[in-house]
């Protein structure tokens, strides 16, 4: 359909944070307001700060086992387990994140460990860290095919937010950039993929800006 018609969003959230579409010039004048995007850590293991890792946070997260408070949705839990059939490295470490790259069946995605709650959080695609470590943005591909946006916003020790905005299936992020508005926002350009077999020709009548508040 043109200009997007059958687009419809998902949103799940804990916050009053919200989206709205804007228009060109709108985006194109925020964009002034960017952020650099965090680089991203070598896909390799580095064995130094597993080391730190273990000995600062012993029987949280090894090589096939996780245990210990996990954040999702909202909620708080406890979560224990081992397979062999997942390979867990520590790739980096950003503010008080130490970071993980988790490869299981089906599942290619990385753990968030933060330092300052002791809490597990996990990510689709790369963590982008912002403003200290107050903000994690998870952006682009989700299990199952379709495109999302999410995030979690840290209160100190007391809060979390989570704010997740799923796309239906076809529409893609073409780019995104984080702002400072003046506290951080997000605006991205989402595109509809044809139905052509060829993922990459696009719709070209099909094209929408979006602002997350």
């Amino acid at each position: 359909m043109p200009d997007c018609e059958d687009l419809s969003l998902t949103l799940e959230s804990n916050s009053r944070n919200t989206f709205s579409f804007i228009n060109n010039d709108d985006y194109n004048s925020k964009l002034k307001d960017s952020i650099a995007k965090p680089v991203k850590a070598l896909l390799k293991e580095d064995k130094m700060l597993y080391d730190e890792f273990q000995n600062l946070f012993p029987d949280h997260i090894s090589t096939h086992c996780i245990r210990g408070k996990q954040y999702g949705r909202g909620e708080t839990e406890e979560i224990s387990y081992c397979s062999n059939k997942q390979k867990i490295i520590l790739i980096g470490k950003e503010q008080n994140f130490y970071i993980f790259k988790l490869d299981a069946f089906e599942i290619d995605s990385y753990i968030l460990f933060n330092t300052l709650d002791k809490t597990i959080y996990f990510t689709e695609n790369y963590p982008m860290i912002y403003d200290h470590g107050k903000i994690v943005f998870d952006i682009g591909y989700a299990y199952g095919g379709s495109n999302m946006i999410n995030y979690y916003k840290f209160y100190d020790r007391e809060k979390t937010e989570y704010f997740e905005l799923m796309m239906p299936l076809r529409y893609t992020i073409k780019d995104f950039n984080v702002i400072r508005y003046p506290a951080i926002h997000l605006i991205a350009e989402i595109e509809k993929l044809s139905p052509s077999e060829k993922s990459s020709v696009r719709n070209k009548g099909c094209r929408k800006l979006l602002m997350i508040n």
